[in-house]
């Protein structure tokens, strides 16, 4: 059984995987939203799929890529200072 709570205006939700706690952000404001992605990690963890990682999530090397460009197409700064 999982749970919601709020951390500012952002709901947050709490399930376990096996027996480790897991806490994501749901990354809205409006509790039924919140609600389904609670359900939807719950049901996920119930037939032992993964969670799907969330669409908006960037990896680090993407940031670092588009930094570099950035330096190399205003020159802000020298490229070695990266």
């Amino acid at each position: 059984m999982g749970m919601i709570y709020k951390r500012g205006k952002v709901f947050w939700i709490k399930y376990y995987g096996g027996a480790k706690p897991i806490r994501e952000s749901t990354g809205t404001a409006k509790q039924k939203q919140a609600e389904r992605f609670l359900n939807d990690r719950e049901g996920r963890v119930a037939i032992g799929a993964p969670a799907l990682p969330r669409l908006e999530r960037i990896r680090f090397a993407e940031i670092a890529d588009a930094l570099i460009k950035h330096y190399q197409v205003t020159g802000d700064r020298q490229l070695r200072d990266v």
